[in-house]
């Protein structure tokens, strides 16, 4: 048997969205025929829109228009920014109870996973959580072959952690 490591299937294919578009470009000229919208039935390409849902699509796009001013509009008649403030205006302490309590990331970690001891079969997965955040944010890292004085735009990973983790340990700027 070998040694499992990142790219056995048990763990997961770090690579597999790679091989997966690598595969789509390669057969995207294999397809030969390809759908190109004309006239519809005997000609009639208006009254086949309005029969195929065209207007029927313009009234619920009208009523969905309605309902958002009515109900969700950002502003005290539509009650919008106290659900806001009733769903999203927690505090950290609600977080730090299942998430890590260093970097706060509710995103996949990667722990380090090592062959089960006999007489279990499979992997068992070793370390903390925090390590195993921070062995996630390294792998990224390292994937992305940051370098000192890159610039790192982090949009929603967390509460920063993959920002000041780029900052601290590779010496980016973000």
């Amino acid at each position: 048997l070998h040694e499992a490591d990142e790219t056995t299937p048990v763990i997961g294919d770090p690579v597999g969205l790679t091989r997966l578009l690598l595969l789509v470009l390669g057969n995207r000229d294999l397809v030969k025929k390809v759908h190109k919208p004309g006239r519809s039935y005997k000609g009639f390409a208006r009254a086949n829109a309005i029969n195929g849902g065209l207007l029927l699509s313009k009234i619920g796009s009208f009523l969905n228009f309605l309902r958002y001013k009515l109900t969700m509009d950002n502003s005290e008649k539509g009650g919008s920014l106290k659900n806001i403030h009733a769903h999203y205006d927690l505090s950290n302490d609600l977080f730090t109870t299942f998430l890590d309590k260093e970097t706060l990331m509710y995103s996949s970690a990667i722990y380090d996973a090592v062959k089960a001891p006999a007489p279990q079969k499979g992997l068992v997965f070793r370390g903390t959580l925090e390590e195993a955040q921070w062995r996630k944010l390294d792998t990224l890292c390292d994937r992305a072959q940051m370098e000192p004085g890159q610039t790192v735009l982090d949009i929603g990973f967390g509460w920063g952690g993959l920002s000041l983790h780029a900052a601290k340990k590779y010496g980016c700027k973000v």
